[in-house]
């Protein structure tokens, strides 16, 4: 049996959850290169689909021996700056669709007004 680290069998496992096939080939390629023997900030540096700060900060602490700690707190940032951007996102799309279903609402009421006044030129 060949024995595999936690921390390839998690890259192992992360790649085979991402759903975006260059994020996948990232993984499998820093997976490559941690058993070959390299570090995973290391790893990670040689791609740019990762951001920098991830790599950078990994190295870091797997230098300390505080990488659970990185980890955490690098999921933390990156979880409160995607809330971020979607709540902005929303903040944006909020108007638009209010003025789509008023534009939709508004030629609802025209045409049945428009139904109602062509009864009354027919002189019925």
């Amino acid at each position: 049996m060949l024995f595999r680290s936690p921390l390839i069998q998690g890259l192992a496992i992360t790649r085979g959850v991402l759903s975006n096939e260059v994020l996948q080939q990232g993984v499998m390629a820093a997976e490559e290169r941690v058993r070959a023997g390299s570090s995973l900030g290391r790893a990670l540096e040689a791609h740019t689909e990762f951001p920098t700060l991830l790599s950078r900060l990994l190295t870091v602490g797997e230098e300390s021996g505080r990488t659970h700690g990185v980890l955490n707190q690098l999921a933390l940032r990156y979880d409160r700056r995607l809330k971020e951007r979607l709540a902005r996102l929303v903040s944006l799309i909020e108007p638009v669709l209010i003025l789509v279903l008023g534009v939709v609402v508004g030629g609802i009421v025209m045409t049945m007004l428009s139904a109602v006044f062509s009864i009354n030129d027919m002189g019925i």
